[in-house]
């Protein structure tokens, strides 16, 4: 989003603030906390899909005090000296993990993801019980979000199948999506993630939209299409799962012999040894 676009969006009285310096410096600061500053840029991801005044309202006012509570947590335990060394090594530990996973999804990035038929004919023989129907397939659309979120812009998005949209939306207000426009979906597995009293209201002989509130949050649902047990398997449904199979398996070796290789290029370069044990 453009920042013209987000100062659309701010209350008036942050407006004013932000309009007195164009510069990313005191104008642009929405909060601060302990030396540390939000700026409206940070904001900006977040405003994208947004429609409304209200909403935008809505969304700045929460992301600003999940911000400040955030800080203020961040210094009490400082302030208070909790286990500080026992948490700097958990965040090297933790630092060190995800460092090595976002290497190998770089690395994998590189892959050939493309799968040819003839690779798909090969595998569909070894796979052939998992490509029969053991209950009905549907593909569907499910989000569930807080009901205080419930507004115009999500019904909006909601209707017009907004994929993108809905899942920045869901994503913000902390809810749960199921969003994948090609994906087939066991019957049992829908049963599992909705709750029971908006399952009982879809009708899966034909495509449409439900919703439920329950508990504070507002529950959606569209079925998109349904194939019957009975039915013959769906080539996207074969495909889907054939393609998955191959890929993952075409990771896991492709991964394992990048750090073979890397590993001995390392040893060759002398920039790793291994010592005799006495």
């Amino acid at each position: 989003m453009e920042i013209k676009r987000l100062f659309a969006f701010l209350p008036i009285g942050l407006f004013m603030i932000i309009a007195c310096n164009d510069n990313r410096v005191q104008g642009d600061v929405l909060a601060s906390a302990f030396g540390n500053k939000l700026y409206v840029d940070d904001l900006s991801e977040i405003l994208i899909d947004v429609n409304t005044k209200s909403d935008s309202n809505r969304i700045i006012s929460k992301h600003i005090d999940n911000w400040l509570m955030d800080e203020i947590l961040v210094e009490e335990s400082k302030q208070r000296k909790v286990k500080q060394a026992e948490l700097k090594e958990l965040a090297d530990q933790y630092f060190r993990a995800i460092s090595i996973h976002a290497l190998e999804e770089q690395v994998l990035s590189e892959m050939d993801t493309s799968v040819s038929k003839q690779e798909l004919d090969t595998i569909a023989s070894s796979y052939q019980k998992e490509l029969t129907l053991q209950e009905d397939i549907v593909k569907f659309l499910y989000i569930k979000v807080p009901e205080s979120f419930n507004n115009d812009t999500l019904k909006i998005l909601w209707k017009t199948e907004d994929i993108s949209g809905l899942k920045s939306f869901v994503l913000f207000c902390e809810g749960f999506s199921l969003l994948d426009l090609d994906h087939w979906y066991f019957r049992s597995e829908l049963k599992s993630v909705i709750p029971s009293e908006l399952y009982n209201k879809i009708n899966f002989s034909k495509s449409d939209s439900y919703s439920l509130i329950q508990d504070g949050h507002k529950f959606y649902i569209k079925i998109l299409e349904k194939i019957d047990s009975k039915d013959e398997v769906p080539l996207s449904f074969a495909r889907e799962k054939l393609k998955h199979r191959i890929l993952k398996d075409r990771s896991r070796k492709y991964i394992n012999d990048w750090k073979i290789n890397l590993y001995q290029s390392k040893i060759k370069s002398k920039e790793i040894s291994i010592y005799d044990r006495q």
